[in-house]
């Protein structure tokens, strides 16, 4: 997600990463630089494992990883729950436009994954 100048900078920056271990990125959103730190809370290689946000910018964030071999393809799915900050801001920044963006984001981060996955080059347009 080099358009967001999204960068692992401390904890599991390499290699795959496991039970119990984070890793803190930072990314670059709505002109603002934001860390967050997620933790590996589950672990059911290869099946699943859910990241949860230990420090950041929201009130929470849960994100399931499912995986599902179908004939000789694998099959992604995300379940993302998050809750933005600010009590009735952050449920209406939410309802305005967080939700639609962090949708979007996961979409472009999945096509990332599934092209390097794939072993394809991957090709990044900045976005304006």
């Amino acid at each position: 997600m080099q358009h967001l100048g999204e960068q692992a900078i401390k904890g599991k920056i390499s290699g795959l990463i496991n039970l119990d271990e984070s890793v803190t990125w930072r990314a670059k959103h709505f002109g603002i630089y934001f860390e967050m730190t997620n933790k590996i809370t589950t672990l059911e290689y290869p099946n699943s494992f859910i990241d949860e946000m230990i420090r950041g910018p929201f009130k929470k964030l849960h994100h399931q990883h499912l995986f599902k071999t179908i004939n000789t393809q694998t099959e992604m799915t995300d379940i993302f729950e998050f809750k933005a900050p600010l009590d009735i801001l952050g449920w209406m920044a939410e309802n305005l436009f967080l939700t639609r963006y962090m949708k979007q984001l996961l979409v472009e981060r999945n096509e990332v994954i599934k092209r390097e996955a794939e072993g394809g080059s991957i090709k990044t347009k900045p976005k304006d």
